[in-house]
C-alpha cells in the first residue's frame, strides 16, 4: 500500500478477533460449497451445449479448433490446477486425440456468419473503462470486419455525448450499439449487479430470435439471469451464452487487499459464480484466471478454454529476431491505472532508491494512466505522485485522462527512447502488456497472473521481474546497463484475430427447443383463505379450472370458514377440479408446516400460493416444465406488482449459500416443491399448537433449510405470480433470523458455535454504520453548500456599485429603488468557439420570456485581459487594494452593463440577463451561470472557411502569415457561380498554414474550457451547462428543456421553435441561396464533403487528441477513409 512514512495504524483486539472469525467462516463456506458442487447432483462438468445429430460434426470441429488453438481446459486435467506453475505448459501443449484429431476445417463453415450480441458495462467511447471495454471493442470490430452481424448492448451511463452520436459513429464500423440504464424503477428486491443482470435479461428475451451468440463478461454477473433462463429451458434456447473470464469481483477485492465488509459482496460473488457455471462456454484470456476460479470453488462449464484478448486497431507485424537490437532510453513510463493493484506503490518505492541514479542519467519518469483516489493516503493519485516527486526532487510527468488511442500515440512517439514499466502485483491478462508487444515497445513487467502466458518464452527472463521493489530496482539497473528492446508475443496477433472470428463461424448453435413432457401425476395446489382475500382465491380457482384438461389437479384450501358459505364462490365452475378444505383458525403458520394439510396431499408436486397472491395463466406450465427440465426439488419465481405499476416486479436471485444469510434472496412466498422435499422439511404442526411462537421463519426459513440440506432450488426470472401488495418488505425479526441462521450453523464445526449470527450482524451493523456516515457527510456537504451560496449572494450584493451616482437625493432614491428591484436577477453567459453554434443557441435560449439576452457581443474577456495587465504591474501588485478593488469593479461593471437594458416594469418577470460571445469560458464571474456549446472541430473549420468566403475576412485567422483563408481567385469564382466549391471541394481548405492555425485555435479553446470546468468542480464559484452542437441539432426541444431546468425555469413558458426565428435545426439555407447572410445550413458532418486526406492528416496532428477526448472519434482510423484525393 502507498502510505506516508509517518502514518500509523491501530486496531483493537476486539476488531482483530472479529476479522479472524469472519475470515475463517468465509473459508469454511468456500470449502463446503466446493465439496457440495463436486459431490452433489450438479456434477463436475456443469452444463454444456446439447446439440442434435445434425450439429454433431460442427460441434466436433469447434472442439478441435479450440483444443488445438485455444488451449482447452480438459476435464481430466482440472484437478491438477493447483500446480499453477506447471499448468500453463500442460494446457498449452494439450491437443485433442482420437477421431477429433482427424477433423479438418471446412471453408464453407468459415463463410457462415453469426449474429453476435456483446453485453458489457464498458466500451470505448461512451463509457470510460479498462481492459474489459478495450477487449470487447476490439472483438466487436474484428467480428464486424469479418462479416458477422454485431450488436453491443451497453449497461451503463453514457459519460459523454449522446446515445445517438455513438450509434451513428459505431454504425460507420458496421456495429449496432444499444444502451440500457444501470438503474430502473421497475425492479424491486435487489440492487446493483442483480438489477443490471435482470434488466439485461428482459431486454435480450424480448429479442432472443435476433442473436446466435451472447457474450458477457464475468465481472458483475450480468449474464446470470440470461444463463439461468437458458438453463431452465424457458428462454434463449436457440442461442449460446459465452462468459469471458476477465476478472470477477472477489478476485478484484483480494487483489486490492480490500475486505468483504458488506453482504452485497456475496451477492455479486454468487451471480458471477453461477453465471460461469450455467454458461455454455467460458473463454478466459489466461490459464491463470481459470486456475483461480477452480481453486476458489467455482464450477466451470464443460467448454472452458483459454484465448487471449484482442486489441483495437490494425494488426501490427512483430519484429524478427535479427531486428531486436538493444537501445538506451531517457524516459521511464509507468503504464496503467494509478493504483496499488497496478503496482503504483512498488514503482514509487523503487524510485525512493533510484531517484538519484535516474537524475544523474537525465531520465524522465512519466506516469501514464487513469487517475484514482488512493484510500491509503486519502488523496488523488496524481496529487500524491506530484508531491512524492517534489520530495525526491525528481523530474516527473503525470498524464491522466488519456484515451486508449491517445495513450498509445504517446508511447509510440520516439519509442526507441522509452522504457515502459508494468509493475502489477497481481493481474489477469493485462492489455498494457499486449499493447507494448503489439507496438514493438520495450517494456518490463512483473511475472504474475497471466502475464507470462502473453510473452514468448525466449523473452521472459529479460522482460519479467518479481512484484517487489528490490526486484524492480535490479531490473531497471540491468536495463540501463544493457539496453532494452521489445519482447515478442507468445501467440501471433493475426492468429489470435482469426481464431476469434473462425470460432464464431464453427461453434454449434442449438436449432431445436427442448422437449417438454406433459406431467401425468397429480399436482396439488394449496390456497389460503383468510377471510379477507376472496378476490385472490376466486382468481386462482378460475385459473386452475382453465388448466384442468392439461393436468390432474387437486386443490386444497386452508380456510377460516367453509367456502360454501361464501356467496361469491357459488358461481365458480370448478366441477372438474377436486377441492378439499381444512379449517384452520386463525391461519398463523405456513401451510407446508401444517400436519393435517400435508398429510392429505396426493400430488407428485405441491404448489403453495400466498394468500395475497394469484396465478397467471402460464404459471403451472412454466413451473412444472422447469422442475422437469432441471430436476429441481423446489421452483419459485418473481412476483408482479400491478397495483404499483404494469411492469414492476419483485426479483429473487434463487441464491444458495452466503447471500441467503443476509435476507431472503431465494424466492417468493409462492413455491412449487416435490413430495420428497415436503415430507423432509415439514414441521407437522397441528392446529392445537397454534398458540406457540414457532413459525416466524416463513419462506426464508424454508429455503435456507432446504438448500443447506442439499435440496436444489430454481427461481424463474419471470413474474409468474401477482400480488395485491403495494410494497416489498425485506424486514425480519430477531427470532426469524435465529431460525434461519441455525441451518447455516449446522454446516459448521461445533467449535464455531454462533458464528453465522455474529457474521451476519457484523456485516449489517457495518453497513448501517457506513450508511450513517455517508448520510451525515451528505448533510454536512449540503449545509456547506447552502452557506457558500448565501455568502456568494452577500458578496454579489456587496460588490454591486451604483455607477449612475447623482447629487440629487431624490434621484438617488429613485436609482436605489430601481437597483433594488433587480437584485433577484442572475447572470447567464453563452460561450463557445467561433462557428460552434453560439448564435443559434442564443436564439433558442432567448425564447424564454424570463431570459433577456443582449443583441450585441460584449467580449468581456478583453476587459479581463486589461485588468490582468493592470494588476500585474509592480506598483499595483504590491498594493492589495488595487487588486481587490479592480476585481470588484469588474464584476460590478459587467452586472450593471447587463442590467442596464432591463426596464423597471419588466424587472419583476426577468430572472436572468446575459449575453453571447464566442469566447473562452474563462474568466468566470462568481455566482453566474454559463452555457457552453461544443462542436466537432472539423465542422467548425469548414463553417469558418465558408464564413470567410461569404462575408469576407475580418479576423486574422492565419496567424499573421496571410489575410486570406481562401485564395481570392476561388472566392471570385464562387461569386460568379455559387456551386463552385461543391464542384471543387478541395479548393476550400487547401491553405495548410491557415488550416492548421484554425485547428490549433479550436483545440486550444477546448483544452482551456475543459480545464476551467475541472477547476470549477474543485471551487464551484459558478455553474456550467455543457452541450454539444450535434445534440442540439438532433433534439432541440429536449436540450432546451434541460437548459431551462438548469436555470431553474419552467420550460412550458418558452415560445415554440420556428423556421422564421431560425431556431429549428436545419432551418438554415444552402450555399448560394442568400449570400452575405450570417447563418449557413448548419449540417452535422459537413466536413466530410470538403476534407481531403491531407486535411485529415493536418487536423489529426493538431487536434486529434481533443477529437477523441470529446468522443467524436474512437481512434485515428477516420483519417484513412476519404472521398477526396490528397492535395498535391
Amino acid at each position: 500500500m502507498i502510505m506516508d512514512s509517518g502514518a500509523t495504524c491501530s486496531t483493537s483486539k476486539y476488531k482483530n478477533i472479529v476479522v479472524i472469525v469472519f475470515t475463517f467462516i468465509i473459508t469454511i463456506f468456500t470449502i463446503l460449497s466446493s465439496i457440495y458442487f463436486i459431490n452433489g447432483g450438479i456434477g463436475l462438468n456443469g452444463n454444456g451445449v446439447e446439440s442434435n445429430n445434425n450439429n454433431q460434426n460442427v460441434e466436433e470441429t469447434a472442439k478441435d479448433l479450440m483444443g488445438r488453438n485455444l488451449n482447452q481446459l480438459h476435464p481430466s486435467l482440472r484437478l491438477q490446477l493447483d500446480e499453477e506453475d506447471q499448468t500453463f505448459q500442460q494446457l498449452e501443449n494439450f491437443k485433442l486425440t482420437g477421431k477429433d484429431e482427424q477433423l479438418q476445417w471446412s471453408t464453407a463453415t468459415f463463410q457462415r456468419k453469426r449474429r453476435v450480441l456483446i453485453v458489457t458495462t464498458e466500451i470505448e467511447g461512451p463509457v470510460l473503462g479498462g481492459g474489459i471495454g478495450t477487449a470487447y471493442t476490439a472483438l466487436s470490430q474484428r467480428l464486424a470486419d469479418d462479416g458477422h452481424i454485431v450488436t453491443v448492448l451497453v449497461i451503463n451511463y453514457i459519460k459523454k455525448m449522446t446515445a445517438t452520436h455513438w450509434q451513428e459513429l459505431y454504425a460507420t464500423k458496421k456495429i449496432t450499439i444499444e444502451f440500457l440504464s444501470p438503474e430502473t424503477t421497475d425492479i424491486l428486491g435487489c440492487t446493483g449487479p442483480c438489477i443490471r443482470s435482470y434488466h439485461a435479461y428482459k431486454w435480450i428475451a424480448e429479442r432472443e430470435h435476433l442473436y446466435d451468440v451472447l457474450h458477457f463478461h464475468d465481472n458483475g454477473g450480468i449474464a446470470y439471469f440470461s444463463a439461468l433462463a437458458r438453463s431452465q429451458g424457458i428462454s434463449l434456447q436457440k442461442s449460446i451464452v459465452v462468459v469471458g473470464g476477465h476478472g470477477p469481483h472477489l478476485w478484484e477485492r483480494t487483489a486490492n487487499s480490500a475486505n468483504l465488509d458488506d453482504g452485497k459482496h456475496f451477492e455479486v460473488d454468487y451471480l458471477e459464480k453461477r453465471s460461469v457455471e450455467l454458461s455454455d462456454w467460458l473463454i478466459s484470456p489466461s490459464n491463470y484466471m481459470l486456475n483461480w476460479m477452480r481453486r476458489s470453488g467455482w464450477v466451470l462449464p464443460k467448454n472452458s478454454y483459454v484465448h487471449q484478448n484482442l486489441l483495437p486497431g490494425t494488426i501490427m507485424s512483430q519484429p524478427s529476431v535479427d531486428k531486436l537490437i538493444a537501445h538506451s532510453f531517457d524516459e521511464i513510463i509507468f503504464f496503467g491505472r494509478l493504483e496499488a493493484r497496478k503496482g503504483l506503490d512498488i514503482f514509487l518505492r523503487a524510485l525512493d532508491t533510484l531517484h538519484k541514479e535516474l537524475d544523474e542519467a537525465n531520465i524522465l519518469v512519466t506516469f501514464l494512466g487513469a487517475n484514482t483516489k488512493l484510500p491509503e493516503v486519502n488523496m488523488l493519485a496524481d496529487q500524491y505522485i506530484v508531491s512524492k516527486c517534489r520530495l525526491l526532487n525528481m523530474n516527473c510527468r503525470v498524464l491522466i485522462g488519456r484515451t486508449h488511442t491517445e495513450a498509445i500515440a504517446y508511447l509510440t512517439d520516439l519509442s526507441d527512447r522509452k522504457l515502459v514499466v508494468i509493475p502489477s502485483p497481481i493481474d489477469n491478462s493485462p492489455n498494457t502488456v499486449l499493447e507494448c508487444m503489439t507496438h514493438n515497445l520495450a517494456f518490463i513487467s512483473t511475472k504474475v497472473g497471466g502475464i507470462p502466458e502473453l510473452i514468448d518464452p525466449k523473452d521472459r527472463a529479460r522482460t519479467l521481474f518479481s512484484p517487489a521493489p528490490n526486484s524492480l530496482i535490479r531490473k531497471i539497473r540491468e536495463s540501463i546497463r544493457d539496453g532494452v528492446y521489445p519482447a515478442r508475443m507468445a501467440k501471433d496477433e493475426w492468429f489470435r484475430h482469426k481464431i476469434w472470428s473462425n470460432w464464431h463461424s464453427v461453434v454449434p448453435i442449438p436449432t431445436q427447443q427442448p422437449l417438454v413432457t406433459k406431467p401425468t401425476n397429480l399436482v396439488t395446489v394449496v390456497l389460503v383463505h383468510n377471510g379477507n382475500n376472496d378476490i385472490q382465491v376466486e382468481t386462482n380457482l378460475m385459473a386452475l379450472d382453465q388448466k384442468q384438461n392439461q393436468y390432474r389437479l387437486e386443490v386444497v384450501i386452508a380456510t377460516v370458514r367453509p367456502l360454501l358459505q361464501i356467496q361469491e364462490y357459488q358461481y365458480i365452475k370448478v366441477s372438474q377440479v377436486e377441492i378439499s378444505e381444512y379449517l384452520v383458525s386463525p391461519i398463523n403458520f405456513q401451510p407446508w408446516n401444517s400436519e393435517p394439510i400435508v398429510s392429505s396431499f396426493h400430488g407428485e408436486f405441491i404448489l403453495f400460493v400466498d394468500q395475497e397472491d394469484w396465478l397467471s395463466s402460464r404459471t403451472l406450465n412454466e413451473m412444472l416444465n422447469v422442475a422437469k427440465h432441471t430436476g429441481a426439488h423446489m421452483v419459485s419465481s418473481s412476483i408482479g406488482h400491478p397495483a404499483m405499476g404494469e411492469d414492476i416486479s419483485s426479483v429473487y436471485m434463487g441464491c444458495i449459500g452466503m447471500p441467503g444469510m443476509m435476507y431472503n434472496c431465494y424466492g417468493s412466498n409462492n413455491v412449487l416443491m416435490n413430495k420428497l422435499l415436503l415430507h423432509t422439511i415439514t414441521k407437522n404442526y397441528t392446529n392445537e399448537e397454534i398458540e406457540d411462537e414457532f413459525d416466524y421463519g416463513g419462506p426464508w426459513e424454508l429455503y435456507s433449510e432446504a438448500t443447506n440440506r442439499g435440496f436444489s432450488l430454481e427461481t424463474i426470472p419471470k413474474a409468474l405470480f401477482f400480488t395485491s401488495r403495494t410494497e416489498i418488505d425485506l424486514s425480519s425479526t430477531y427470532n426469524q433470523e435465529l431460525r434461519v441462521l441455525k441451518y447455516f450453523q449446522a454446516l459448521l464445526p461445533p467449535s464455531l458455535g454462533i458464528s453465522p449470527l455474529a457474521t451476519r450482524h457484523f456485516l449489517i451493523s457495518k453497513g448501517y454504520y457506513l450508511n450513517e456516515i455517508n448520510t451525515q457527510t451528505q448533510k454536512v456537504k449540503q449545509l456547506e453548500g447552502q452557506v457558500a451560496k448565501y455568502q456568494i449572494i452577500e458578496k454579489r450584493e456587496e460588490q454591486f456599485f451604483d455607477l449612475n451616482e447623482t447629487s440629487s437625493q431624490e434621484s438617488s432614491c429613485v436609482v436605489s429603488n430601481y437597483m433594488e428591484s433587480r437584485k433577484h436577477i442572475g447572470m447567464v453567459f453563452i460561450r463557445g468557439h467561433e462557428k460552434s453554434g453560439t448564435s443559434w443557441l442564443k436564439k433558442v435560449v432567448g425564447l424564454h420570456p424570463r431570459i433577456q439576452l443582449h443583441q450585441q457581443e460584449f467580449h468581456f474577456h478583453i476587459v479581463e485581459d486589461a485588468i490582468e495587465k493592470f494588476t500585474d504591474h509592480p506598483w499595483a501588485a504590491s498594493n492589495e487594494p488595487y487588486v481587490s478593488y479592480t476585481r470588484k469593479w469588474y464584476k460590478s461593471f459587467v452586472r450593471n452593463l447587463l442590467l442596464a437594458g432591463v426596464s423597471p416594469p419588466s424587472a419583476s418577470i426577468i430572472n436572468y440577463v446575459g449575453e453571447k460571445t464566442p469566447s473562452p469560458l474563462a474568466p468566470i464571474i462568481s455566482g453566474s451561470k454559463y452555457i457552453l456549446i461544443i462542436r466537432d472541430g472539423r465542422d467548425v473549420v469548414v463553417s469558418l472557411f465558408w464564413h470567410y468566403v461569404r462575408l469576407g475576412g475580418f479576423e486574422n485567422w492565419c496567424g499573421g502569415f496571410s489575410k486570406q483563408l481562401v485564395e481570392p481567385g476561388y472566392v471570385r469564382s464562387y461569386n460568379q457561380d455559387t456551386s463552385y466549391f461543391k464542384k471543387n471541394p478541395e479548393h476550400l481548405l487547401e491553405k495548410e498554414v491557415c488550416f492548421r492555425h484554425v485547428v490549433r485555435s479550436w483545440a486550444k479553446r477546448i483544452r482551456e474550457d475543459l480545464q476551467t470546468i475541472d477547476d470549477l468542480k474543485k471551487n464551484p464559484a459558478a455553474e456550467v451547462y455543457v452541450l454539444r452542437y450535434e445534440e442540439l441539432h438532433r433534439d432541440t426541444d429536449a436540450i432546451r428543456t434541460e437548459m431551462y431546468q438548469f436555470l431553474g425555469l419552467d420550460p412550458a413558458e418558452a415560445q415554440e421553435l420556428s423556421v422564421e426565428g431560425k431556431t429549428i435545426a436545419g432551418g438554415f439555407q444552402e450555399e448560394g441561396e442568400k449570400k452575405n447572410k450570417f447563418f449557413r445550413k448548419g449540417e452535422i458532418g459537413d466536413w466530410q464533403n470538403y476534407f481531403s486526406y491531407a486535411n485529415k492528416v493536418w487536423f489529426k496532428e493538431e487536434a486529434g487528441h481533443e477529437l477523441i477526448q470529446l468522443g467524436y472519434e474512437l481512434d485515428h482510423l477516420w483519417v484513412k477513409n476519404t472521398k477526396l484525393s490528397p492535395i498535391k
